[in-house]
């Protein structure tokens, strides 16, 4: 630190009566000239759907307990595998929000992998989302490709984080 530069001493409870319910970050806002509490970054959340049946199909995602804050992105790795390893596939998937309203919501897709090169489980041209009028979620759809026929199934499994 040069020798003009103001320190700031921060204020934490040892044994606080009232704490709160989520983890919170203190940061320096510029803009206010002060430190302001905010909530913590999230950590990366790993969410699995049951197992899908092999043929084509509409498959939707649930994304529940995001925050319901404007201005948010959530980007995560969507992994596809059919249960006899006989192909997977792994995208990108990056949504963004204005609002919480599909109409200032984007997402993107880009696939990352998939083995053999020659063969789909899904359509990354196929995404949509969708708020289905609750501000705290919402559903990713896209179209499956028939992968074969059962016993085999599809798992998809999503790692993300929201910020």
């Amino acid at each position: 630190m040069a020798v003009n530069d103001t320190k700031y001493t921060v204020g934490v409870p040892l044994n606080p009566t009232d704490l709160p319910i989520t983890n919170q970050t203190v940061i320096w806002k510029a803009t206010e000239g002060a430190f302001n509490i905010i909530p913590s970054p999230s950590q990366n959340i790993l969410t699995c759907l049951a197992a899908q049946a092999p043929t084509a199909g509409t498959i939707t995602f649930n994304i529940p307990d995001i925050s319901s804050s404007d201005m948010a992105c959530l980007k995560g790795q969507l992994y596809g595998k059919v249960s006899n390893g006989s192909r997977f596939q792994l995208a990108t998937v990056v949504i963004g929000w204005a609002t919480n309203s599909d109409s200032s919501t984007r997402i993107t897709v880009t696939e990352d992998l998939r083995y053999p090169e020659t063969r789909l489980i899904y359509n990354i041209n196929s995404f949509e989302i969708s708020w289905g009028g609750n501000t705290d979620q919402f559903d990713i759809t896209w179209s499956q490709y028939t992968v074969g026929s059962s016993p085999l199934t599809i798992t998809y499994c999503m790692d993300y984080i929201v910020f």
